[in-house]
């Protein structure tokens, strides 16, 4: 079995196995690859590869780190364990998410491997400066699994920054809004009032996207 169709099998049987809806299509994007999309709404609340083995979450890092033919939404959830579980490709990540320039792909998604130790602080401070609007989810995860102090400042100083040139910062296309209502929830009940609480107020006047 090629490496291509152990990563197809791995998502399939996951996503049958929490009774997602999937399809599959041979993506011009992707050389005509058989690749996996799901767009079920369910797909984000399932951690559908959590319980996956060894094995299988190395694979399924392998193929974020070689930018295998992959759907986003896949790819996503399978970033969403780097945190925790991303010291088994511990050497590869480290070499992608510590070079100077990206390849503005998947990969971006490599980024969530940053949540996986308070070493990191400062190289997520460093490219939240840096990584540019619809390719910060990664980076995103990395801040939500760390969730210190000193990021949630620095979060609140470029999200204030966003929303300043841009009252619809999120809401139309990038999807960066989602994370920012994950983060006003998060910080409610985990930081300081002292500490989020005056942007917190900030959001509710001048971001369009607030649901709160």
């Amino acid at each position: 079995m090629t490496l291509s169709a152990e990563i197809n099998r791995i998502i399939v049987r996951q996503l049958e196995r929490h009774k997602l809806k999937y399809e599959c299509a041979f993506d011009p994007d992707w050389n005509h690859q058989e690749v996996i999309y799901c767009h079920d709404e369910k797909l984000i609340t399932h951690e559908i590869f959590k319980d996956c083995s060894v094995e299988e979450l190395t694979t399924l890092f392998t193929a974020l780190l070689e930018n295998r033919p992959m759907d986003w939404n896949i790819a996503l959830e399978i970033a969403k364990l780097l945190p925790a579980r991303g010291g088994l490709v511990k050497k590869r990540v480290e070499d992608y998410i510590f070079r100077l320039e990206f390849d503005y792909d998947n990969r971006m998604l490599l980024l969530a491997y940053l949540g996986s130790n308070p070493k990191y602080e400062n190289r997520i401070i460093e490219l939240l400066d840096t990584i540019p609007e619809d390719f910060r989810d990664g980076l995103f995860l990395a801040c939500e699994a760390l969730n210190t102090p000193v990021i949630c400042r620095k979060l609140m100083e470029k999200f204030t920054q966003w929303i300043t040139a841009n009252p619809n910062y999120g809401c139309d296309g990038s999807g960066e809004g989602q994370y920012l209502d994950r983060f006003l929830e998060l910080w409610q009940h985990t930081q300081p009032s002292e500490l989020c609480g005056g942007f917190i107020a900030f959001c509710r006047k001048n971001w369009h996207g607030w649901r709160q």
